[in-house]
């Protein structure tokens, strides 16, 4: 059974291990302040998306113990590769669920819980959830990515509209800062797909894949929070408005709206 004692001790480790980072370098301070409030978003996303199915109080629990952990692994792999493209470093959910492992982290959990926590944290930056997942793990999984999801177009939607004023390239993968946009993302988002993120060669494509994760997104309380928050809008607008760009934007947007009906 998880319990809130459990939930406390995961957040004594989370908060004692970003500490153990050297934040003299000001570009590795302003990235692990980044994913420390991403963390803390994703938890306050997976806790409403998950009390509105509803789920248990340990369910709960178990829920935010998944969001706390997700990105752990970010910090050790910005400070270490200044990026966080996965490509160019390591994969992050790996790193993730290999520190959980390496400090112990789950012993307290039952066997269940452990095995839903790695295997939700293992996948929730793929592109596809592997096959034949059991049900209730399945769960967890769809919860972290959407929660996840969600926080990643808070950051970009802020992040483009000040730019100029703070810029990080880190939050756009270091993409190059162009309009240009690739047929293969086009392709996909016209098939009510997400874009794949290894078709991405500039900025526009990286806003465009965003959009897309409202094809991807699972539950009814994450397509509230997206038209709510007008995430995809606020990308949107940073967009040069040629055809393929307008109609992938009506498209999406009216996915959305049928998703709340």
């Amino acid at each position: 059974m998880i319990t809130a004692e459990n939930l406390s001790q995961l957040r004594t480790f989370f908060n004692d291990y970003l500490k153990s980072f050297d934040q003299s370098d000001a570009n590795v301070a302003k990235n692990i302040e980044l994913k420390r409030i991403h963390t803390e978003k994703v938890v306050e996303n997976i806790k409403a998306i998950g009390r509105s199915i509803p789920l248990s109080e340990e369910d709960l629990f178990l829920a935010e113990s998944i969001a706390l952990l997700h990105d752990i692994g970010r910090f050790p792999q910005f400070a270490k590769y200044q990026t966080f493209d996965d490509d160019e470093s390591e994969n992050h959910a790996e790193w993730s669920v290999r520190i959980i492992n390496e400090n112990n982290l789950l012993d307290n959990f039952d066997e269940r819980s452990k095995d839903i926590v790695l295997k939700a944290i293992s996948c929730h930056n793929r592109l596809d959830l592997p096959l034949k997942e059991e049900e209730n793990t399945s769960r967890f999984c769809y919860l972290i990515r959407d929660a996840d999801k969600l926080d990643v177009l808070r950051i970009v939607s802020e992040y483009v509209k000040v730019k100029n004023n703070a810029k990080n390239d880190s939050i756009v993968l270091d993409l190059p800062d162009k309009n240009d946009i690739s047929e293969k993302v086009i392709k996909r988002l016209h098939a009510h797909l997400p874009a794949n993120k290894e078709d991405l060669k500039t900025q526009a494509d990286f806003k465009l894949m965003l959009m897309s994760w409202a094809y991807d997104l699972h539950f009814r309380k994450s397509y509230q929070m997206i038209s709510q928050n007008q995430y995809v809008q606020k990308i949107f607008e940073t967009l040069p408005k040629n055809d393929n760009v307008l109609s992938l934007y009506r498209q999406i947007k009216i996915h959305i709206e049928n998703k709340l009906m």
